[in-house]
């Protein structure tokens, strides 16, 4: 990387590092805290809104690193997904205003780096172009809000933020992409900058300014290794995939059950694990361990084996979901199921 690149990750670093306190106060001060309750993880009031300072942090490394693809649409889309999630921690938006939003900077994010080319499974095309582009487009909307829903735990999406990125940027890097490799970097670096403040026990929360925030770059990540064909969409999907499995397949489960999937509630496998006795400090733990033992083995794997990337990537998900089904049945079996 130029030097350019390394003083944007310590300038994500620093920023976040320097103004997670400073918006923490200024949360103290406006009243933005979030109260523990029946279906919160935490049992002390906490400061929410503090993600701002991490996309601070990434805002200003975006600015200073070589150019990544779609031009000023990433920087742009950025910017309104930090305004949306800063107005959300302050009063909460209705899903009718908050969708459109994101549906519009993805569309825009997508279109502006050309659509997204066939995607591969084995070596084998599948689908046309014009099937995965509005999935991309609804694949980065998800994104966008599943960081939001797996932000219930101390450290947890800030950690997981700060290892997927490291991750890519060693994927990126290797593949000769300097500016999506610099701007990997920068998220995690802001986002270990923030897990200093967010560890456990928090003293601030990212709130929806830096959930949607971490959602919203990893998305683009995602996107643009795909299209520049450095990072494959399913070493990507492996990158993120604990959250990825544990949204998704809890979000299946309370539709199969009858139950509304966009109210509050605790039927996530790490929120399972802290109605079961876990300490936050225990499940960022269980989180690292994972990431380390089997998300980044199968990462290296599907990088160095491109033409098995998605049986890698299958065979990950299928783990991931089977820890996911034994934390759940765990919890119902000691009653602790809600």
């Amino acid at each position: 990387m130029t030097a350019a690149s390394w003083m944007s990750l310590v300038a994500a670093f620093v920023l976040t590092l320097v103004l997670t306190p400073l918006a923490r106060a200024y949360a103290r001060r406006r009243g933005l805290i979030d109260q523990p309750g029946p279906r919160r993880s935490h049992v002390a009031p906490v400061a929410r809104g503090g993600g701002v300072a991490l996309a601070v942090g990434v805002g200003a490394a975006a600015l200073m690193i070589p150019p990544v693809p779609g031009g000023a649409a990433f920087p742009v889309g950025l910017l309104a997904i930090v305004a949306l999630g800063f107005a959300d921690d302050h009063r909460p938006l209705r899903v009718a205003i908050r969708l459109p939003v994101q549906l519009a900077v993805a569309a825009a994010l997508v279109a502006a780096v050309g659509g997204v080319p066939v995607i591969e499974f084995a070596g084998q095309s599948i689908g046309p172009w014009l099937a995965w582009t509005p999935l991309a487009v609804l694949a980065i909307v998800w994104m966008i809000n599943l960081f939001n829903f797996m932000d219930g735990s101390d450290g947890l999406a800030s950690g997981q933020a700060a290892f997927s990125g490291l991750v890519l940027a060693l994927g990126f890097l290797d593949a000769g992409e300097t500016g999506l490799g610099a701007l990997a970097g920068a998220l995690a670096a802001a986002s270990l900058a923030f897990l200093f403040w967010n560890r456990p026990p928090a003293r601030i929360f990212l709130g929806d300014s830096g959930s949607l925030t971490l959602g919203y770059v990893l998305a683009f990540l995602a996107l643009a290794g795909t299209v520049t064909g450095s990072v494959s969409v399913w070493a990507a999907a492996i990158a993120v995939s604990p959250f990825v499995i544990d949204a998704t397949a809890t979000l299946l489960a309370r539709l199969v059950s009858g139950r509304e999937w966009y109210t509050p509630h605790r039927d996530h496998a790490y929120q399972c694990l802290i109605r079961m006795g876990w300490s936050h400090a225990r499940v960022l733990g269980a989180l690292v361990v994972l990431d380390l033992a089997v998300v980044l083995p199968a990462f290296v794997l599907a990088s160095k084996v491109p033409a098995w990337d998605a049986a890698i990537a299958a065979c990950t998900g299928v783990m991931l979901l089977a820890i996911w089904s034994a934390a759940r049945q765990r919890a119902k079996a000691e009653n602790r199921d809600e």
